[in-house]
């Protein structure tokens, strides 16, 4: 093993330590009260296109919400919110199909396996030591924990710089037009793919996106998308100052 590997390993093994006795802190002063004790993120990807199958406009008020996810999991669930643009409801549809504990294992799964593909594909020389820490470290274990979509989105990333590197633009910008599912972390890759001068992965990304905008309008009709750009801000703004939202 080398001085590299036998750093990178220690730092893994209390980045690990520190990561699951936080953890273990956090569920006891917050307590799930019987919801989902791993994955309560994923919860809110899986019972979106279910309940927006049933009631689009439930999406887009709290109180509503919360009793659609009750529904579609039980009455043990801690409060939750929607805020994700109404086409990223294609990509989570297919877990949506599953029961949720299933649906879970597979997005855990998949989530790992594109996570480490792309890693092997940026850094071909990486060994498998290496690999694992990376699979275990800090920030791969709380994304797992949480079932957040943090190594998809990040897998997906990188995976455009890996196209734009290997001048497949095209198929570049058509993933990261599907990266616009989380617009927040869309800012700046207008201004690096100029910079870059990747003018068809823009293209590209434009098309995407406005493709898959233009399906969910065709699915959900217009009204819920003005409903969405008029409501989801002002409840995220809420969230963020820990404003009391009106009865």
């Amino acid at each position: 093993m080398r001085v590299d590997e036998r750093c990178l390993l220690a730092v893994t093994v209390l980045g690990v330590a520190v990561t699951l006795f936080s953890l273990a802190i956090v569920g006891q002063v917050f307590p799930l009260h019987g919801a989902p004790a791993y994955g309560a993120d994923f919860l809110n990807y899986w019972a979106a296109p279910r309940i927006a199958a049933k009631d689009i406009d439930a999406l887009f008020a709290f109180e509503p919400y919360m009793d659609a996810l009750r529904t579609q999991y039980g009455e043990a669930v801690y409060e939750h919110q929607w805020s994700y643009p109404l086409h990223s409801l294609f990509f989570y549809a297919p877990f949506a199909a599953l029961p949720y504990l299933p649906a879970l294992l597979v997005w855990t799964v998949a989530g790992l396996v594109a996570y480490a593909l792309v890693i092997r594909m940026a850094a071909p020389g990486v060994t498998a030591r290496m690999l694992l820490c990376m699979l275990v470290s800090p920030a791969v274990l709380v994304s797992v924990h949480s079932g957040q979509n943090g190594l998809l989105i990040g897998a997906a990333a990188l995976g455009v710089l890996l196209l734009i590197e290997k001048r497949r633009l095209w198929l570049a910008g058509v993933l990261l037009g599907c990266l616009t599912i989380k617009p927040q972390l869309f800012i700046l890759w207008p201004l690096i793919l100029v910079m870059m001068g990747a003018w068809r992965t823009i293209l590209a990304a434009a098309v995407t996106a406005g493709l898959l905008v233009a399906a969910s309008v065709a699915m959900h009709g217009s009204t819920a998308w003005e409903i969405y750009l008029r409501d989801i801000p002002a409840m995220q703004w809420q969230l963020m100052h820990m404003i009391p939202a009106e009865a």
